[in-house]
């Protein structure tokens, strides 16, 4: 019969710290999440009507009747920065610029 050996290596406190590896990234979003995630932050901004695709953008929604609430948001993703451009139509006799405010702090909330 064969005798069986088993050897057990216990890595001391130097050597286990140069066995971990670290593994290098980043995280990074691609333009279409981020306008999702603003569209979608924007259903809840008071005196705001809706974020306004254009002509062509609001014919091809009207017949094809989707709930896009990407259309008319533009972003631009950086590495520490968000660029977002807006098309809007607010509510008549409402303030703009408080509007505006709003739409600021809601759409830096949620993409934060």
């Amino acid at each position: 019969m064969a005798e069986q050996t088993s050897k057990t290596v216990k890595a001391s406190g130097a050597n286990a710290n140069q066995e971990q590896h670290q593994v290098a990234g980043e995280l990074t979003f691609e333009d279409k999440v981020i306008q999702k995630i603003i569209g979608i932050a924007l259903e809840n901004v008071s005196g705001l009507l809706h974020v306004d695709g254009g002509f062509f953008s609001n014919m091809a929604e009207r017949i094809s009747s989707s709930d896009n609430v990407t259309n008319g948001i533009e972003t631009e993703v950086g590495k520490e920065q968000v660029a977002v451009d807006l098309d809007v139509v607010i509510e008549y006799r409402k303030d703009a610029e408080q509007i505006y405010d709003q739409i600021k702090k809601v759409a830096a909330e949620q993409v934060k």
